[in-house]
């Protein structure tokens, strides 16, 4: 990474130094964050659609008279799509990284063939980062909403049923 120097260039060395290496023991810290709360997350998100799911079935085995109603094979479908969003989100994720790494290291060997600038690199590396970004996001949203939905949809039929 390239150091920058304070605005003002009034920064002695051994400041600039010791922000340096906090700027870079701040990035990990961050970053361990990040992925320590995406993890638990997803799983989350596996855990309350995936119960959801478990429940409804449970629900519609257990109460014979249900079985001829469609709303609690909706209710099913929402925790049913909330799962799959989890999946095809964990799936791109996964794909992703893979990418990264593959390109990455083609283009290291690349850089270090003299075919492409360290500028070209980066700049190829930034694009891949940030090709598709927002699909996990969307997924992981729509996810938690389609649960949500669910939750209010069959604590709303089911008021009906016992009424």
């Amino acid at each position: 990474m390239d150091k920058v120097t304070d605005l003002f260039g009034d920064v002695t060395p051994q400041l600039e130094e010791r922000r340096s290496k906090y700027q870079e023991e701040r990035f990990w810290q961050l970053n361990s964050l990040n992925i320590q709360h995406s993890q638990v997350t997803w799983q989350y998100l596996m855990t309350v659609n995936g119960g959801g799911a478990v429940a409804m079935l449970a629900f519609i085995g257990a109460v014979g008279d249900i079985r001829t109603s469609v709303w609690p094979y909706w209710a099913l479908a929402f925790f049913m799509v909330g799962l799959v969003f989890v999946g095809f989100a964990m799936a791109h994720i996964v794909h992703k990284v893979q990418n990264l790494q593959d390109s990455w290291k083609q283009d290291v060997i690349s850089y270090y063939g003299r075919k492409i600038t360290w500028a070209e690199l980066l700049r190829r590396d930034q694009e891949r980062v940030d090709s598709w970004s927002w699909l996990p996001w969307c997924l992981g949203w729509g996810s938690f909403l389609i649960f949500v939905f669910g939750i209010i949809f069959t604590a709303w039929k089911l008021a009906y049923l016992t009424s």
